[in-house]
């Protein structure tokens, strides 16, 4: 499977240099994205790698922490425009040795690896929503809960936040946090093929949802994902 990593946290000196690298490259990009009500600055990485060698190439060994100080910096930036919403980075245009076909590596290899992946869309399926933070009530005193979901099972609090008892809980689904996904079965195209049969699975999240279809040929970044 194939997906986009969490967040963690990032120095005050990497979100400062990430700071200076969208000031330098994207802040142009950056103030059309809050025009146009976009919630995505995408980010070349060759252009990360022209400003800093060493921060590109942290991308791929610490993808999570340069992604928090990249979305964070972008807090810090001075628009024409007033930002009313969070804007996030999405990093695209990955080199060469790090763009496959589907078969051309390991997913047990490389799970957790930022990687492209090239082919032809030969399934997807509808859109689905995902609960990513359930907000949980308690029945006793009320005091809203809110839990992380990681696993394909929804899970509830351990005890309420409030009262520190076991609840009972109720999910509040207005206040909980969702996300829209879609899974595309890539395939290596034909003339490319070195054997049949090889497809790869990837999950679409949020913005890149319902923008493909069948027979479509793509690139697509993200973070390798086993199930």
């Amino acid at each position: 499977q194939w997906g986009c990593g969490s967040m963690s946290q990032a120095s005050a000196e990497l979100v400062d240099l990430c700071a200076e690298f969208i000031e330098r490259y994207y802040q142009d990009a950056l103030a059309e994205t809050v025009r146009a009500d976009d919630s995505t600055v995408v980010v070349d990485w060759f252009d990360l790698f022209q400003f800093d060698a060493d921060l590109a190439e942290d991308y791929f060994e610490e993808p999570d922490t340069v992604r928090a100080a990249l979305n964070d910096a972008v807090e810090q930036i001075s628009l024409p425009v007033t930002m009313d919403d969070a804007v996030t980075v999405a990093i695209a245009d990955l080199p060469e040795p790090r763009t496959y076909y589907p078969g051309e590596f390991s997913p047990t290899n490389r799970a957790g690896d930022i990687l492209a992946v090239r082919g032809e869309v030969s399934k997807i399926t509808d859109t689905y929503s995902v609960l990513r933070t359930a907000a949980y009530v308690c029945s006793r005193c009320g005091h809203l809960n809110r839990v992380p979901q990681t696993k394909d099972e929804v899970q509830e609090p351990h005890e309420c936040g409030g009262c520190q008892r076991d609840g009972p809980f109720s999910i509040d689904h207005a206040q909980s946090d969702h996300q829209d996904v879609q899974v595309a079965r890539l395939q290596t195209p034909a003339d490319h093929q070195t054997k049949a049969g090889t497809v790869l699975d990837v999950r679409l999240r949020d913005r890149l949802t319902d923008r493909l279809t069948g027979g479509d040929e793509v690139v697509i970044n993200g973070s390798v994902e086993l199930e």
